[in-house]
């Protein structure tokens, strides 16, 4: 590579002037600077991502103490409760057939309720129905149960999805739908929301939408991982993250992850009204 310059030159003789062109081979400095260029690039890479992976290790610790914590103070402490009452039970003498009756109707109700909770927090830890009944019928359950447990009443339609989704992109799309919507109900305001999937031209694509009062993108990407997360599992599935946000408007996440060819399960809608 030669770096040309001009400048001006004048005879001492006759005064006469010519303008004369000087090239520099320049190619080294150059090579230099661009393996200098590539490596702060590498450099800020790399801490990016020593970043995002300590971020990633502390959330998923974060959420281990959660669940230990919930585990103890909660499922534990009510095990416990219902073992003393049982224990009370055993030991009562002449109580009648129609109070014992409604006492067991009413122990009946708390195993119930704690069968629930273990089952809800089963399916946070990993997506059960999700690998045994796939894709679709995960999202309906977990937008109808969504809907019932918060503020925010959730449709959710499917249409021309692939008969066979791979695993990694089952999870990915459940993992984004569950943070998506947990955001929504802890920061938009929203009272509905719709989550729509479908698979065309070998794209399977999700939408999030809310009615929410939006927010603004580049506070809510500093504040947490929850949208890095999001976009990190997207990116490793091969597919594309972006989000869209209207003031006062709402907001829109979608997901477009490349996927094979497969014979369409039947179009249908389902969720809370």
């Amino acid at each position: 590579m030669i770096s040309w310059s001009s400048t001006l030159v004048t005879e001492a003789q006759d005064a006469t002037k010519h303008l004369v062109w000087i090239g520099v081979d320049v190619t080294e400095a150059k090579l230099a600077e661009n393996a200098l260029q590539q490596t702060e690039i590498l450099r800020h890479s790399q801490e990016q991502l020593r970043t995002l992976t300590a971020g990633l290790v502390e959330a998923q610790e974060e959420e281990r103490r959660r669940v230990s914590q919930e585990l103890h103070d909660d499922i534990s402490q009510r095990l416990a409760a219902l073992a003393i009452q049982l224990e009370v039970l055993h030991q009562a003498h002449g109580i009648s057939p129609e109070e014992l009756h409604g006492k067991l109707g009413k122990l009946q109700k708390q195993m119930e309720a704690l069968s629930e909770d273990l089952r809800r927090t089963a399916r946070n830890l990993h997506p059960f129905m999700l690998t045994h009944l796939g894709l679709e019928p995960a999202l309906r359950a977990y937008c109808e149960e969504f809907s019932k447990l918060s503020k925010v009443k959730v449709r959710c339609t499917a249409r021309a999805l692939p008969g066979t989704i791979p695993p990694g992109v089952a999870l990915c799309v459940y993992r984004v739908v569950q943070e998506a919507l947990g955001n929504v109900a802890k920061h938009s305001g929203a009272r509905r929301a719709v989550v729509s999937i479908s698979g065309v031209d070998d794209i399977l694509h999700l939408a999030i939408r809310d009615d929410g009062h939006g927010f603004d993108l580049e506070r809510a990407k500093g504040k947490g991982l929850g949208l890095i997360s999001m976009e990190e599992r997207v990116r490793h599935t091969g597919g594309t993250f972006s989000i869209s946000v209207k003031p006062g408007g709402g907001a829109c996440i979608e997901i477009r992850i490349p996927i094979e060819t497969n014979p369409p399960a039947l179009a249908a809608e389902s969720g809370a009204p």
